[in-house]
């Protein structure tokens, strides 16, 4: 009887554990995967890669390029990209706030327009990556470019949004 009750003392303690890693959405690292053969601009236009390093604990972002929304579903480790006419691009996000009073309370309070955000100048047949991190004052927002291939490096283990 001990070693069954053992074996049932084990089987739960690695359930629990395996729960605990899910919930926090760190069950495994993923393997590094190579996006840079599908990431092209399309004739005459320029690929913009807005990529979110794993800073944060799940909360999601919206984003928007020259007041249009591009996606309410950007997150830690995650990637998007866009495909953008040439000239101005005025980037910023927003939290993407669920229902509740205190999520209310900091999208109306943390979750503004970051009127600071990089303006991005596209040109034609090029490939930008934009970084979102967190910031001295305020929320997480998008920070800087970076050059393409630290970009390239940095997306390996980050999903994309809309391959």
């Amino acid at each position: 009887m001990k070693p069954l009750k053992t074996l049932l003392t084990a089987s739960c303690t690695a359930l629990l554990v395996v729960s605990i890693l899910l919930l926090d959405g760190c069950s495994s690292t993923p393997a590094p995967r190579n996006w840079t053969p599908y990431l092209k601009p399309q004739p005459g236009k320029g690929l913009v890669v807005f990529y979110c390093p794993a800073f944060s604990r799940g909360q999601k972002y919206y984003i928007y390029a020259n007041n249009v929304l591009l996606t309410s579903e950007f997150h830690r480790s995650s990637f998007y990209t866009y495909q953008a006419d040439p000239g101005p691009l005025n980037v910023y996000s927003k939290m993407n706030a669920g229902t509740s009073a205190l999520d209310l309370l900091g999208q109306a309070t943390l979750g503004q327009i970051h009127r600071n955000a990089p303006e991005l100048n596209i040109e034609p047949g090029q490939t930008y990556y934009l970084e979102f991190g967190p910031s001295f004052f305020g929320p997480p927002r998008f920070q800087k470019l970076i050059p393409k291939e630290e970009g390239e490096d940095k997306i390996k283990t980050c999903d994309w949004l809309n391959p």
